[in-house]
């Protein structure tokens, strides 16, 4: 389990995020010729540790995030963190890490989840960066991948994500490789 923070808006050159308790969490400031052009998005993702560990790190509330713009008007927005997670995925096909499977008719399998939103399927070339985000309605259970998109003999990472009504995301994630 990690945290994950996107943003993005009106260039910026200063952004601090305060946790529920008021205690800053992040303080980024832009030097140089950054702090003139600013930033207008940025996203982060924390170690995964245990879950435990996380859950005792962040305690679930609103986190402010305050900023000032390049041209030095000040930034508020605030996001409630919640506990509440999506239940773990259940990965059917490939069935275990690591197993050889068609280049040509690849389908990725999932169990069905009542309750959840929606799905997100990635599917990754980690060793050249090549990869697919699906977005897909919480009935969806399989996925098929397009033949153009895989190389045979090769290396891959599938990531199912759960995704709860409140945004949150449970992800099980699998390698499998491509006959050749």
């Amino acid at each position: 389990m990690g945290l994950q923070v996107f943003l993005d808006g009106k260039a910026w050159n200063r952004l601090k995020i305060v946790d529920p308790r008021g205690r800053k969490i992040l303080d980024i400031k832009a030097e140089s010729g950054l702090r003139r052009l600013g930033l207008t998005e940025l996203f982060f993702e924390s170690a995964e540790p245990s879950p435990d560990e996380v859950l005792a790190l962040f305690r679930a509330g609103k986190y402010e995030f305050e900023g000032k713009t390049v041209e030095g008007d000040e930034l508020q927005g605030e996001a409630m963190l919640s506990r509440q997670l999506a239940p773990t995925p259940n990965i059917i096909h490939p069935p275990s890490p690591g197993q050889l499977v068609s280049s040509t008719n690849l389908v990725i399998e999932w169990q069905a989840i009542p309750g959840i939103a929606s799905w997100e399927v990635i599917v990754a070339n980690e060793e050249t960066g090549a990869s697919m985000t699906v977005p897909l309605p919480a009935n969806a259970t399989t996925l098929h991948v397009p033949a153009e998109f895989l190389e045979p003999g090769t290396d891959y990472k599938v990531e199912v994500l759960s995704i709860a009504e409140n945004g949150n995301k449970t992800i099980t994630e699998r390698e499998f490789v491509t006959a050749k």
